[in-house]
């Protein structure tokens, strides 16, 4: 899948976007294989707008299994 530069976004931008500490969204990037850059700029990572929603999905599953429920289940297993 290919994405214009102007649609890629940095981790900051995640964070930005999703109202999120930037700690959180660096966790998931760093530990979902799944979620790749499409592009670097020097040490950025740019990603494509898919992956907002990726991130989204797995804060929203560490915050249900936190809370003990199983509210939503990302099919991924990781440590917290």
């Amino acid at each position: 899948m290919t994405a214009s530069i102007n649609s890629l976004v940095t981790p900051g931008d995640i964070a930005r976007i999703l109202r999120e500490p930037m700690h959180r969204v660096d966790y998931v990037l760093n530990t979902r294989q799944s979620i790749r850059p499409m592009r670097r700029a020097g040490i950025v990572r740019l990603f494509g707008p898919e992956a907002i929603d990726e991130v989204r999905q797995e804060i929203s599953a560490i915050d249900a299994k936190r809370a003990g429920g199983t509210e939503f289940d990302s099919g991924v297993s990781t440590p917290l």
